[in-house]
């Protein structure tokens, strides 16, 4: 004889059946994961309870992954917005080697004559150094999370608590962050007038013409390298303002090298100094970067 089941009892049935059928392959993986030194019965009973409770078992293990995906997400744009640190200090270094070239140049062809240009270069030196590093501090200071224990202990010491100590502790990395974004405006301003110091030192002191000609030819392409090298540097560190008064610098040394002949002295020693960007109507073989144009 068989009984008849209300439609209530079937649908609740086979509710029945599904939960417990999701709650099998959640049962499995909890026993197939324990490294505990229990018993196999207690094993068992514990993945039986973790299944039949299979919803909140799944909602407690997912949490943690969601939160490591969002955080990974967060370092991800983090990371996409900050210069990277490896090119900016290969790009520094070759400049800075660049400026000591330079300043090895100048002392060794003109002497007590280069003075003024060997300080412009040591400045220039000293500065762009300063502002890579300002440069970076600056990004890392970009969606920084609250301020830390050790920003706040002196507002603790003074006797602040609660919200007053948060807000003690925004106020102090306000004015540390402004500081910072003095001191990186003062060092790119530097920076500008040390180059072009340098540029204007070379082109008044020193001798363009015969029998220094070949020497100045090397010098002003090392110096027109090193503004090409600072565009470089200055690109991987998102500053375009800079960007656009070192390529007015640049604009202006190829300007009076081309008015005054320079580019077409003899540099067979120049030609080894590498690709640079300031070249005459007729460049010669292995000189054929292009100038890079000044952003508006």
């Amino acid at each position: 004889m068989t009984v008849a089941l209300s439609p209530v009892a079937m649908r609740l049935s086979e509710l029945i059946i599904v939960y417990l059928a999701a709650a099998a392959p959640v049962g499995v993986a909890y026993f197939l994961r324990q490294r505990t030194h229990a018993r196999h019965p207690a094993r068992l009973l514990r993945a039986t309870g973790i299944a039949l409770v299979w919803p909140l078992t799944l909602s407690v293990s997912l949490l943690p992954q969601r939160r490591n995906a969002r955080r990974e997400r967060d370092a991800d744009a983090t990371s996409a917005n900050a210069p990277n640190e490896a090119r900016v200090a290969t790009a520094a270094h070759a400049l800075v080697s660049t400026l000591h070239q330079t300043e090895d140049l100048l002392r060794d062809a003109y002497a007590a004559r280069s003075t003024r240009a060997r300080q412009a270069t040591m400045d220039a030196r000293a500065t762009i150094e300063r502002l890579v590093g300002l440069a970076l501090a600056l990004a890392e200071t970009k969606d920084a999370p609250p301020p830390a224990t050790r920003e706040l202990e002196l507002c603790r010491i003074a006797g602040r608590k609660g919200d007053d100590l948060m807000i003690a502790g925004h106020c102090l990395r306000r004015r540390n962050l402004a500081r910072l974004h003095a001191h990186h405006e003062q060092a790119r301003t530097d920076m500008i007038h040390a180059l072009a110091e340098l540029l204007e030192t070379i082109e008044h002191d020193l001798p363009a013409r015969p029998p220094a000609a070949q020497t100045f030819t090397q010098l002003y392409w090392l110096v027109i390298r090193t503004f090409a090298q600072t565009i470089d540097l200055l690109s991987l560190l998102d500053d375009q303002q800079t960007v656009t008064r070192v390529a007015r610098l640049l604009d202006a040394a190829c300007a009076w090298a081309r008015r005054h002949d320079v580019l077409h002295q003899p540099r067979a020693a120049a030609a080894q100094i590498g690709d640079l960007p300031c070249l005459p109507q007729t460049p010669p073989s292995g000189l054929t970067r292009p100038m890079p144009q000044p952003t508006a």
